[in-house]
């Protein structure tokens, strides 16, 4: 299962991710942290990382369901081209090189 999902995992997905959770975290972080601005509490740097985090994590994860939706991922194994090899019984056909 996670050779799946690792397998749906991108670049683009995660730049995708980071561009969200940058607009969102940043809005979270005026709406939970909006008294930091005015010096009534302190910030709490935890609170500031999970408003980032949240986001993300969700982004990337819906993202990849969507993939996984439109794009399942193939169970079947693929096996090597064989060339034909000669035999007493057919000698015409030969292997190339």
């Amino acid at each position: 299962m996670m050779r799946e999902w690792r397998s749906r995992l991108s670049r683009d997905l995660v730049w995708r991710a980071l561009k969200i959770s940058f607009v969102v975290g940043s809005i979270l972080n005026l709406i939970n942290q909006g008294e930091v601005l005015w010096g009534a509490v302190e910030l709490s740097v935890a609170h500031v990382l999970l408003n980032y985090l949240v986001p993300f994590a969700v982004s990337l994860f819906s993202a990849m369901q969507a993939r996984a939706q439109s794009q399942p991922v193939s169970t079947t194994v693929r096996t090597p081209d064989v060339l034909p090899v000669a035999s007493a019984r057919n000698p015409e056909r030969r292997t190339t090189g």
